[in-house]
């Protein structure tokens, strides 16, 4: 048997072609129930069998329209010795066999048929003996979150690599062995697809998971003050133990590493349950469905519902976000959707907003948090308009295929928080607690390499040049500007840099006005070099240069504005009141000029015509002539004296 050494995974868009992947690879790559989600070749060895498995983009059909159909397509075109497993939704099998027609008589093909166990429940059936018979190749039907499944699938790959390409398929015979169920509209997509539903349904998405995650009785907020106990108690134990070491190696194990660890650590529970809720959101369908009616909204700003998944993952990543704006076809739309990324916060940026947040917020956090992830979001789209001004507005239509809504079961939930608290817990041991033992060594030794406080030490004397930038925002601690721009490196790695640098607690560090000051700043200067590195491959280095200075002026002017406001926040409310005022008074005070019932008055009397009284004054028509006849006697009066004193005048003369 010759050995086929490369298998592809080849079909439309959100057919599962990723999810087979991870199972038979055991890799991570990101799933989504929506279109676009791979965006470019993945591959990894099996770990049992002689192949290496590539997960290529989703592509509809021979004809190539976007970025990423053109990498399937020219894969195809190359590897003509490649193994292809062709994934079929069982939901969508007749339109998936024609698109697969092709590739079935023209190369080595695996026919596998995914969401069987949907297919199946709703009374869909397949006779895979027949079927492999009449497409003259080897079929299987799959649910890929089954690992039996998945081991029946391997058992297949040696036997499909070693056919003869090009069967004799027959499609006419094959439609006979199908029996396709009909695919019911879900009761939820009357509230999600529908005008005013679907803002009210992400709303209410959006608020609770706020709230589950931070809100003040929520069982994150318990484990997070149980976690910080246990800081408390581990670093006062490690320090009794410790009284008779030298000074230094105190504080390298409890100010530097133990501490710094437990800082961010402790955000793990918020972290955990915002996972949760995105992965739910994404692999059940919602997310596509709040993209699409996002189109309307997205469109006035030059962008289409498209950019929505770019947008969204990015509060996850911002590298895997501007990755993932490849499937964006437009090149005006894509370049613009990367410069927006560093204006939305990532997970990354979490754990700073958290340790702010609980230690100057503690009665507000959900209000705080919401405030912080919103402001940025606005700030994104006011950069989305000013860039059409100057470079002209792209918006070209949104044509996507819906998702079915599906449930998601608790072992595919189980397996993704896993890998993410995996991936969060290697980073705390080696990205941020290695950068926090850095900024320690920096903090605790002088120029001469002596044991120093923090005052003499390295760190300090070139922090107190970085302090003045933040003096606009009530700062004046050098720490707080060292931690902020040590995070270019790492944004996790702030929070244990001001917990090492604050001895353990940022209480006292921050005033509310500058804490909020430091939040706005925070959400929106400069990515991670990782994340800079992402845009820089998508838009070029001026791009990721032009990136990173705007987001970091942004950040600035930001700052600076939010400490302003907050500061003056008792004089500009009394002169907004004032002002308030002032409008309300010239639209409810009207001005004695006549009857405006009628529309015949003259003068402030009303005409003959008019009967009963004036309806600007509420006097009768008597009234207001004798009042009028007595303004007008008072005036010849007044004339008369006036001409008097004019004669005596001259008479005197």
């Amino acid at each position: 048997m010759k050995k086929c050494e490369t298998v592809a995974l080849v079909g439309f868009p959100n057919a599962g072609k990723t999810t087979l992947f991870n199972e038979l690879t055991g890799a991570h790559e990101r799933t989504g129930n929506w279109h676009g989600v791979t965006v470019a070749a993945a591959a990894k060895k099996m770990k049992d069998l002689p192949f290496a498995l590539v997960d290529l983009p989703g592509i509809y059909g021979e004809t190539a329209t976007s970025p990423e159909e053109k990498v399937t397509r020219d894969f195809i075109e190359r590897e003509k010795d490649a193994l292809f497993i062709c994934a079929i939704s069982a939901n969508d099998i007749t339109r998936g066999l024609a698109a697969a027609e092709k590739l079935i008589k023209t190369r080595k093909t695996l026919v596998v048929f995914t969401f069987y166990d949907e297919f199946s429940s709703r009374g869909g059936k397949l006779d895979l003996p027949r079927l492999k018979t009449a497409l003259g190749t080897e079929v299987a039907a799959v649910n890929a979150n089954d690992p039996a499944d998945v081991r029946r699938l391997k058992k297949l790959l040696p036997r499909a690599a070693a056919a003869v390409a090009g069967g004799n398929a027959d499609f006419a015979a094959a439609k006979k062995f199908i029996r396709e169920a009909p695919v019911k509209k879900h009761p939820l997509d009357k509230i999600l697809l529908s005008r005013y539903g679907a803002p009210a349904a992400f709303a209410l998405l959006f608020a609770f998971v706020f709230y589950a995650a931070f809100g003040k009785y929520s069982p994150c907020t318990l484990l997070l003050e149980l976690f910080g106990r246990l800081s408390e108690l581990a670093v006062g134990g490690l320090e009794r133990a410790l009284s008779g070491a030298q000074p230094w190696l105190t504080s390298f194990l409890c100010d530097g590493l133990l501490s710094g660890a437990f800082a961010v650590l402790s955000f793990l529970p918020q972290l955990v349950t915002l996972f949760l809720f995105l992965t739910l959101l994404e692999e059940s369908g919602v997310m596509a469905r709040f993209a699409f009616m996002s189109d309307g909204l997205f469109e006035k700003i030059g962008l289409n519902g498209r950019a929505f998944f770019s947008l969204f993952a990015g509060f996850g990543c911002t590298a895997v976000a501007a990755l993932s704006t490849r499937s964006l076809d437009d090149k005006t739309l894509h370049k613009k959707t990367v410069l927006m990324l560093p204006f939305i916060s990532c997970s990354a940026r979490l754990p700073i907003y958290l340790l702010v947040i609980n230690s100057v917020f503690p009665f507000a956090k959900p209000l705080v948090l919401m405030a912080v992830y919103l402001g940025g979001a606005v700030l994104a789209c006011l950069f989305s308009a000013l860039y059409d001004r100057v470079c002209g507005k792209s918006s070209p239509p949104l044509l996507m295929e819906m998702p079915a809504l599906r449930k998601v079961g608790a072992k595919k939930l189980a397996k993704v928080l896993h890998y993410y608290v995996k991936q969060f817990i290697i980073r705390v041991g080696s990205v941020i607690v290695g950068v926090t033992l850095v900024m320690w060594f920096l903090n605790s030794f002088s120029f001469s390499l002596a044991y120093a406080d923090g005052g003499d030490s390295i760190l300090s004397a070139a922090g107190k040049g970085l302090k003045y930038l933040f003096y606009p925002m009530g700062i004046d601690d050098w720490r707080i500007s060292v931690a902020a721009l040590g995070g270019i490196f790492a944004k996790e790695a702030v929070a244990g840099t001001l917990v090492m640098l604050f001895g353990g607690s940022v209480e006292g560090a921050f005033t509310p006005e500058s804490a909020l000051a430091f939040l706005a700043f925070a959400s929106l200067y400069t990515p991670c070099l990782s994340a800079l590195a992402a845009i820089r491959r998508e838009v070029g280095l001026k791009g990721a240069l032009f990136a990173a200075g705007v987001s970091f002026l942004a950040g600035l002017l930001a700052g600076y504005a939010v400490y302003f406001l907050a500061s003056h926040v008792i004089a500009l409310t009394a002169a907004a009141l004032v002002a308030a005022a002032c409008v309300l008074a010239g639209i409810f005070v009207k001005k004695d000029g006549g009857c405006k019932g009628c529309g015949k008055c003259d003068g402030g009397i009303c005409c003959k015509e008019a009967a009963g009284p004036c309806k600007t004054s509420g006097r009768t028509r008597s009234a207001l002539f004798r009042s009028a006849a007595g303004a007008a006697e008072k005036g010849r009066k007044s004339q008369r004296r006036a001409r008097g004193a004019g004669r005596r005048g001259a008479g005197g003369r």
